[in-house]
């Protein structure tokens, strides 16, 4: 049970995911939000990612609908909420889950973009300066050299 069920609309946040999942090769099932609203479910996975932020449902909606779903929701190792900033406290204080994990949008970010940070470090050569432009022969001003990939 390595699989993930991703449950998100087509914003920003939800295709990020799904991408960085498939980037890594992960087993990942997408389903939209509004599947988990109506009831429809996918087989039992490993890890469950909610992206709660959505503009046509209410915060006190998205936490009762949890909360009824929670025996299903119980059987995944993991279950990660993405929430908008301004509510991730009040989630974490009116859900009553095991295994919960809530990220808002700041932390979100900073850490995708700590893992896209790291992938491209990875590309350029080690020890070597990166500077943001770089000549045709593939060395800065100084003579360092570089890889641009």
């Amino acid at each position: 049970m390595d699989s993930i069920l991703l449950y998100t609309d087509d914003n920003i946040i939800g295709q990020s995911i799904h991408d960085y999942m498939i980037d890594r090769a992960r087993d990942i099932t997408t389903l939209k939000f509004q599947d988990i609203v109506k009831g429809v479910g996918a087989s039992p996975a490993a890890t469950v990612i909610i992206n709660i932020i959505h503009k046509d449902i209410s915060a006190a909606t998205t936490v009762a609908l949890l909360n009824t779903l929670r025996k299903r929701l119980t059987h995944c190792a993991l279950l990660v909420l993405i929430v908008k900033s301004e509510l991730s406290s009040l989630f974490r204080e009116l859900l009553d889950l095991e295994n919960l994990l809530i990220l808002n949008r700041k932390i979100l970010a900073g850490r995708l973009l700590s893992h896209h940070q790291q992938a491209l470090n990875r590309r350029r050569l080690p020890g070597a300066m990166h500077p943001p432009q770089a000549d045709r022969q593939g060395t800065s001003g100084a003579g360092v050299n570089y890889c641009l990939q």
